[in-house]
């Protein structure tokens, strides 16, 4: 538990730390994340066959350190490119990277949508 970025980037204090600490263990595990588990190949299947929807997408990516997958990147990169609006940023950093770069996701969300809609 204290290897998640929340706790380990310490911009929590020890109260928080403590409440994250209580969430994290009553709401991990669950009935409901074990069938999204058993039912992610089905799902991915699902995405594949309909293929990639025309919507606006922008991947923040981890640097993949963390996934046991070895093209992990590339595969993000990949589907990405293949939208019409689609666009990614590589984050050196780890898998939560709303943990470790919220400023930075949320200036380039910004961005990314004004750029699309305007103001």
């Amino acid at each position: 538990m204290n290897s998640s970025a929340a706790i380990q980037e310490n911009l929590l204090t020890e109260q928080e730390k403590s409440v994250y600490r209580a969430i994290f263990y009553r709401k991990t595990q669950t009935s409901n994340m074990n069938e999204e588990v058993k039912m992610i190949a089905d799902n991915a299947k699902k995405v594949a066959e309909a293929g990639i929807p025309e919507v606006p997408m922008y991947f923040f990516i981890s640097d993949g350190t963390e996934i046991p997958l070895a093209d992990w990147k590339e595969q993000l990169i990949s589907y990405a490119k293949s939208s019409t609006h689609g666009q990614y940023m590589i984050l050196e950093c780890g898998h939560y990277v709303h943990d470790y770069e919220p400023e930075l996701i949320a200036e380039e969300s910004t961005k990314y949508i004004e750029g699309l809609y305007g103001n």
